[in-house]
């Protein structure tokens, strides 16, 4: 299955699984790197949180993924906190502590099921303990009986410190275990011992409580005729729920009998468990490789997101497992391909996908040529140039992305902006190129930007983008942290190959190079071009010197001459502001340059 970046892959992709999930259809999903298949599993789990089936109980979000499981690195875990519930490591970390025998969800079920049943007793050893400890401490001659908790207040302390480990308990069982294994009405029965806890809570609350007569109460409960109507009603309400979910849980230790779970007492046989009770497995193609040693239900069905990057010799790991009858590849081989570092391999063939060699070879393969995810002028040379004009424009893109950020008719919803100023310098440390002219640019443009939107309500991402390592690094140094932590205001600044799969509100794509002969080396690689020109729902901002991308030759000719015909090409002198903070910087670099050749 194909299509350009905005045309539904990614949701495509999630529903899929989410339907895969719900049918136990076992299924492995790989991806070519952990960014790819960890975003996968994230939108994956917004559609599981979001359906019906999940729902809040005790401020508890209940909602079943133990048929999905995610094996990563765990560096990522920290970026998208989402998927540590499904992380491997984590999930058998926390069905290690449920399972338990000391404080496991059995133990805790029996703790709540001994106190609701014996609360009178209890108080009273209480009691007796407090008058011990304060006769060794001190003279009984100062005991007051006033000094102690009454019998509610124990009650209360008690039953809540138990409740809240009891519904932990809870949450991480209906969590981390399939709702397959545990059974539907097994799953109804913890449901319930949480709403049971919190009407009982509820009721202990109440200020109309009488202690003595509730002491007198439950320990003789033919003396209700005594007590007051308000108190009768309560007291019988907390009888009637104590009894309620003494039941409960007595079944729920049945039912506990009567699954087939692990022992806590082996951590392996929880990791198998673990891998045999998932039906959907997220991980990279490479890592796939430990499957193969896995005595589990063979998997059917193999999806690959992002497949265009991913080469066929990584492919053939994940192919080979056994059992496997379908696959289903995602991909765009107009975007970035397969990384091969080594020139000889690229040369023989060794960086292509299978995705590329089917296409190649006239496959038919699914194409969505429906774009939802930009501004139609963003879209339109991508559209022209890579894909043949199949790409058609949805009516929400027409209507919705039209957004004004700044004033001016330089900034858009697509622009190029030639600076012409601009001077290129090669930085050694990292064999890239970097432009201060078009980095000041850039912060200067951020920083109007978060000036117009302080104050407002709406989110704003933003998105500076290039194809030099060196000046995405001069970028994030000048920027530094001053945006951080800002609600609603976030600003990436990364790579072309950092931002694949990715999208912001704006992008500010800069293309630093500036010089008289063309020359502007791997910028000019088509899928990385295409990549760069996609990533921006509202607004693309191209910085660029005319004269360099006009002699290269390159299909950032094209781009020039296409803003140009479309109107969309503007110098950055037009800007006064820009003129003036250009020129400054300038002369800066120019006096420093000055410095280092003068002796």
């Amino acid at each position: 299955m194909g299509g350009p970046p905005g045309t539904g892959k990614t949701m495509t992709l999630s529903i899929l699984l989410f339907i895969l999930q719900r049918m136990s259809c076992r299924t492995l999903v790989c991806a070519p790197t952990n960014v790819a298949i960890t975003e996968a599993a994230c939108h994956l789990l917004k559609l599981v949180k979001a359906s019906p089936e999940a729902g809040y109980i005790s401020e508890a979000l209940l909602c079943s993924l133990g048929n999905i499981l995610f094996m990563g690195s765990e560096d990522l875990l920290e970026v998208a906190s989402d998927v540590k519930q499904i992380h491997l490591n984590y999930r058998v970390e926390r069905l290690l502590e449920v399972l338990g025998p000391l404080k496991g969800l059995r133990h805790y079920s029996c703790s709540m099921i001994e106190f609701l049943e014996g609360w009178v007793s209890q108080y009273h050893i209480f009691m007796d303990g407090e008058l011990m400890e304060k006769k060794e401490r001190n003279s009984v001659k100062n005991y007051s009986k006033g000094e102690c908790k009454t019998f509610l207040e124990f009650v209360i302390e008690r039953f809540t410190s138990i409740a809240i480990l009891l519904r932990r308990s809870i949450s991480i069982f209906c969590t981390h275990i399939a709702r397959s294994f545990i059974l539907d009405h097994n799953f109804e029965t913890m449901v319930s011992i949480m709403r049971v806890l919190d009407t009982f809570e509820t009721l202990l609350s109440q200020n109309t409580i009488n202690c003595e007569e509730l002491l007198v109460q439950f320990s003789n409960h033919k003396n209700t005729e005594s007590c007051h109507n308000s108190f009768k009603c309560i007291s019988t309400l907390l009888n009637m729920k104590r009894g309620e979910c003494i039941y409960i849980l007595k079944v729920l230790l049945t039912a506990l009998d009567s699954l087939d779970l692990p022992s806590a007492m082996d951590p392996s046989s929880v990791k198998k468990f673990c891998f045999q009770r998932a039906s959907l497995i997220f991980c990279t193609a490479s890592s796939s490789d430990m499957l193969h040693s896995l005595n589990m239900k063979p998997l059917e069905l193999l999806l690959i997101d992002e497949s265009a990057q991913l080469k066929e010799c990584e492919l053939i790991i994940p192919l080979q497992l056994p059992g496997l009858r379908h696959a289903i590849l995602f991909g765009d081989h107009c975007q970035l391909p397969a990384m091969v570092n080594c020139n000889v391999s690229a040369r023989a063939g060794f960086g292509r996908s299978l995705f590329e060699r089917l296409s190649l070879m006239g496959h038919s393969k699914h194409f969505l040529n429906i774009q939802y995810g930009m501004h139609p002028l963003i879209s339109f040379f991508p559209n022209s140039k890579f894909y043949g004009n199949k790409i058609v424009d949805a009516p929400n893109a027409k209507r919705g992305f039209v957004k004004r950020y700044l004033l001016g008719q330089i900034f858009g919803s697509y622009s190029f902006i030639n600076i012409s100023c601009g001077i290129e310098e090669p930085d050694g440390v990292h064999h890239s190129w970097k432009n201060m002219v078009e980095v000041a640019v850039i912060i200067k443009v951020v920083n109007n930007l978060y000036k117009a939107w302080n104050g407002s309500k709406q989110k704003l991402s933003i998105g500076v983008i290039s194809p030099y390592t060196a000046q995405v690094i001069a970028v994030q140094e000048q920027i530094g942290k001053k945006y951080e932590n800002l609600d609603g205001f976030a600003v990436k600044v990364k790579s072309i190959e950092g931002f694949q799969g990715g999208e912001a509100d704006i992008i500010i794509l800069s293309t630093v190079r500036c010089n008289s002969d063309g020359s502007i080396s791997f910028a000019s690689n088509h899928g990385r071009i295409n990549v760069a020109l996609t990533r921006a729902r509202h607004c693309l901002w191209i910085l660029g010197n005319e004269t360099t991308l006009l002699n290269s030759q390159s299909v950032w000719k094209s781009i020039v001459c296409d803003a140009k015909d479309r109107r969309c090409f503007y110098n950055a002198d037009e800007d006064e502001n820009l003129t003036k903070y250009m020129l400054e910087v300038k002369k800066e670099l120019l006096n420093m340059m000055t410095c280092l050749i003068l002796p």
